[in-house]
């Protein structure tokens, strides 16, 4: 992970929190693998004339635009192997039947069991065997595969290798900013291609974080690459390269993620200095989340079809601040995010961040975080906040890495140590791949590609109800029978089969014991999506991971399983006290016989009148 610490900077007005400096947390050694010769074709500039903003508008001050021109034209491909079909049954079966439970049930009624089918294959991948993927046998989750919901994962890091081969067709698009259209906005040039000395008026960088280009001036030493529309590029009129900002947002060109550090619409890594600490992080995380499986290439990441929403928070040099990374939380949560993965950190709360972080929870997405690489009982922030997945790393002995932060708010711990992945270089930014990384940073997104895995089996699910699914199937190592939860594993090991076995099997207990009235967040407020599901006694001699809470002021009680809910409880007056733990159903839980209990009743074994 990164760890970005404050500096004593202000920009009146401008900054709603400080810069701050990230520092490279992790261990790497890249071996810079050629797989196939690639030629990086670079666009001419159609206009290398000096530009200065009066440039962009006529005479009354309206922005120019192109003229119109013919939509491109899309082919479409189909790619679906041709496949013999195998006659199984003598007479014909028509499309009536349907499923019931663990049953096949036909128009006359007949029943006949369900069984399931899976695919009897590992990844055809080169490097997709690694001690990681053994270690929470990933073959076993493959095997299962993904749900038929499609997924989406942001990734919130630095720069990303946009063209590598393992994310061919796997990113997130965003279809308010794509299509043909008849509109477009003059070029930017930066002031080097406009014959001017640096400065931060031509520069092409929000310097100040305003979330308005070049309305600064100063000289610098930074510049970000010329931002030219579709003509210049050579390319048909679309919303993707108008240079206008189609949706309304407020980001121009947002089709494909977004750099909110420089706050442009490229998230590509290497724009500002190719030779920058922080070009390869973005690429290495996203690769264990999901890179391609089975392609034939290179290696295996956890989920192979969530789409990669690639937000880019720090630079090419590392730096980020409470700005840039809040502004891509929201920015995933409003595209809808089912996972937000973070692995970069700060060693002290911060207010913006957190705020931006409790929006997103707000709004269904899980947000996981890396526990942090200093070794000490000190979880980095965000993953040190309640609300946050905190994920921590194990090394090639399945124990505790001897760097993984720890501490009462760790949730769950992954592989860490040793892991081979995509990345970027200066010179190979489409096949290159790193033979080892190790860092919390890396145990979080295989956390994260976890989650979307199971939320494409169970798109109805909350997200306390996938986190309590990941949580609840952790292997718990060396914990005893009754430890709930421990400061250096928080609940155990992440154990991908585990999870995918849960997701995709309909239980049908006989009898599930739940609990009335427990709120999963909404009751004093929207602070999470409202759900339906039962906090219930565990059953099959697993431990539960979900806490239950008592809110109580006079005249009001309040029972909940959310961390927001009772956090804003106390702020408004309330007082609180622990109940107990609970596991949590799925929606595709089917038990014969659900009973009721009150939860006062049963945790404290006494009445309360209200």
């Amino acid at each position: 992970m990164y760890l970005y610490k404050n500096k004593k900077e202000s920009i009146k007005m401008k900054r709603l929190s400080a810069l701050t400096a990230l520092t490279f947390m992790m261990v790497i050694s890249v071996q810079s693998t050629v797989l196939s010769p690639t030629i990086q074709n670079l666009t001419d500039r159609a206009n290398n004339t000096n530009e200065n903003q009066s440039s962009e508008r006529n005479s009354s001050g309206n922005t120019v635009f192109a003229s119109e021109s013919s939509p491109t034209e899309v082919q479409v491909v189909s790619n679906i192997e041709n496949v013999p079909s195998v006659v199984t049954e003598k007479k014909a079966v028509g499309y009536s039947e349907r499923r019931e439970g663990s049953s096949i049930v036909t128009e006359n009624g007949e029943r006949m069991p369900l069984i399931m089918y899976k695919p009897m294959f590992t990844p055809n991948d080169p490097q997709a065997t690694q001690s990681w993927t053994n270690a929470v046998n990933m073959p076993g989750a493959w095997a299962v595969g993904a749900g038929n919901t499609e997924t989406i994962l942001a990734v919130i890091d630095t720069g990303f290798a946009l063209n590598h081969e393992e994310f061919s067709n796997r990113w997130f698009t965003n279809p308010l900013e794509m299509g043909p259209t008849s509109q477009e906005a003059p070029s930017k040039l930066n002031c080097t291609d406009r014959g001017l000395p640096l400065d931060r008026s031509c520069n092409l960088i929000d310097d100040n974080g305003d979330g308005i280009v070049d309305n600064e001036v100063g000289p610098t030493s930074r510049e970000n690459k010329s931002q030219l529309n579709c003509t210049d590029q050579g390319l048909q009129l679309d919303k993707s390269c108008n240079l206008i900002d189609d949706s309304g947002n407020g980001l121009i060109d947002d089709w494909r993620g977004f750099d909110f550090m420089n706050f442009d619409r490229s998230a590509e890594a290497g724009e500002t200095n190719e030779f920058g600490s922080g070009t390869t992080h973005g690429s290495l995380v996203s690769g264990v989340a999901a890179a391609t499986g089975n392609n034939g290439i290179g290696v295996a990441g956890v989920d192979w079809f969530t789409k990669i929403l690639p937000l880019q928070a720090l630079d090419d040099d590392s730096f980020g601040d409470s700005l840039s990374v809040g502004r891509a939380i929201r920015y995933a949560a409003d595209m809808n995010a089912d996972v937000i993965s973070i692995s970069l950190g700060a060693s002290s709360p911060d207010t913006f961040l957190r705020s931006a972080v409790r929006y997103a929870v707000s709004r269904g997405s899980i947000v996981v975080a890396a526990s942090g690489n200093d070794g000490c009982r000190c979880i980095s922030f965000p993953a040190n906040y309640e609300e946050v997945l905190a994920v921590g790393a194990t090394d090639q002995s399945d124990v505790p890495a001897s760097f993984s932060n720890w501490g009462p708010n760790l949730d769950i711990i992954a592989p860490g140590v040793g892991l081979r992945t995509t990345t970027w270089t200066r010179t190979n930014r489409t096949t290159a791949y790193a033979a080892s990384v190790s860092g919390t940073s890396f145990a979080t997104p295989l956390v994260a590609g976890l989650l979307t895995l199971a939320r494409s089996h169970q798109p109805n699910a909350s997200a306390q109800q996938l986190i309590a699914t990941v949580t609840e199937q952790a292997n718990r190592l060396n914990m005893s029978a009754t430890t709930v939860r421990s400061e250096t594993l928080g609940y155990g090991r992440a154990q991908a089969n585990a999870v995918l076995n849960r997701v995709s099997t309909v239980q049908t207990p006989i009898l599930r014991t739940g609990f009335r009235t427990v709120s999963g967040g909404s009751t004093l407020g929207a602070f999470e999506p409202d759900s339906a599901f039962t906090a219930y006694m565990c059953d099959g001699g697993r431990l539960g991971t979900t806490s239950i809470f008592r809110l109580f002021k006079t005249g009001s009680t309040v029972y909940t399983t959310s961390a927001v809910e009772r956090q804003q409880a106390i702020s408004q007056g309330y007082s609180e006290s622990l109940l107990g733990v609970a596991c949590l159903s799925l929606p595709t839980d089917r038990p014969t016989s659900l009973r009721l209990l009150n939860v006062t009743s049963e945790f404290e074994n006494r009445h309360i009148k209200e």
